[in-house]
Parts: structure tokens; C-alpha cells; sequence
């Protein structure tokens, strides 16, 4: 149904005789599957009355997925089931974290700081570098842990950076069996 979808766009945008035909199925098909996504996701938010830790998973989600890349799933519900999954579990840990003081909010970012300083060869140097800048304003965040929104903002950018990694680590170990099998 998303490839027919993407399809009956890249007929409209595109003449008979244009040879970009499949650039821009293929464009198509990836904004449908991340607005779907995104859209399932904020639905979830609103009926779960957490709109705001949503945003800022969502927000966490495309920062990262730009320096980690992640893994890619073959299929469109695959990678539907995974995305809407991490996100309930995020939503489920970061309640969880929210209910602790302060504190634990500090330690819990330095935890992540600690595993994203360790990610430095993985990445290219320039990602990396991202990467710490955003950590550096979650830093900045965590002078005030008595602070509810900076707070939120450190507890879900975290796990969303947790989670990023773990799929990113998952991606190369994948990759290195299936070069290994070839």
C-alpha cells in the first residue's frame, strides 16, 4: 500500500519520459513511512496526555538519527513496530525517571555523557562533535534539576540517545554478519 502510494505521487510529479522517476518514488515512500510514524507516535502522546515528552523524543529522534544513522529495517512495519516500540519504552522509563529527584536526573545525563564520550570512534569526528554540543546544552539544562521542563528535556533526550546508540551498535554488528556470510 506505501510503495502504490508513493508511486501514484511520483506519477503526478514526474512526465513519462523522466528519468528521476524513481528518486522521487523512493522520497515519497521514506516521508510517508516518517510522517506515519511521527503521526502514530503523537497520537499516542495525546491520548497518553504526554504531548510534550513526545515532542521531545521526536525532536531527540531526528538529532541523533543523523549522527548515528541507526539501523534500517527492510520493511516499512518493521521499522513502524521498532520506532512505535522504543518510543513506549522511552515514555515507560522516562516516567519512571521523572517520579526520582534532581539528582538522579544529573546522574542519569552523566551516565549518557559518559557513553556518548565512548561513541567517539564510531562516528565520524564532525557527527561526534554534534553530538557533544547537544550533550553540552543538556549540561547546561542540568544546572537545574529542580527545573520540571529541563528536566524532561535531559531524561528523554537521553534515552532517545540511549536508544539511538544501542540500534546504531545493533546496525553494525548486523552488518558485519552479513559481510561475514557473503
Amino acid at each position: 500500500m506505501l510503495e502504490k502510494l508513493a508511486a501514484r505521487i511520483a506519477d503526478y510529479l514526474t512526465t513519462d519520459d523522466d528519468s528521476e522517476w524513481e528518486l522521487v518514488q523512493y522520497s515519497a515512500s521514506m516521508l510517508i513511512s516518517r510522517w506515519t510514524i511521527d503521526l502514530i507516535i503523537l497520537i499516542v502522546a495525546i491520548f497518553t496526555h504526554m504531548w510534550l515528552e513526545a515532542l521531545i523524543i521526536l525532536i531527540g529522534m531526528n538529532l541523533f538519527r543523523k549522527q548515528y544513522s541507526g539501523w534500517h529495517a527492510q520493511h516499512f512495519w518493521v521499522c513502524f513496530l521498532v520506532s512505535v516500540g522504543i518510543f513506549i519504552v522511552i515514555i515507560a522509563l522516562g516516567r519512571t525517571l521523572m517520579a526520582q529527584s534532581g539528582l538522579v536526573a544529573q546522574i542519569f545525563y552523566g551516565g549518557c555523557l559518559l557513553l556518548m564520550l565512548l561513541s567517539y570512534k564510531l562516528i565520524t569526528r564532525k557527527e561526534w562533535l554534534k553530538t557533544l554540543v547537544i550533550f553540552a546544552v543538556m549540561g547546561v539544562m542540568c544546572l537545574w534539576p529542580a527545573n520540571f521542563l529541563l528536566k524532561n528535556i535531559v531524561i528523554y533526550m537521553g534515552l532517545t540517545f540511549i536508544s539511538t546508540l544501542l540500534l546504531f551498535i545493533f546496525r553494525i554488528f548486523n552488518d558485519k554478519r552479513n559481510s561475514e556470510n557473503k
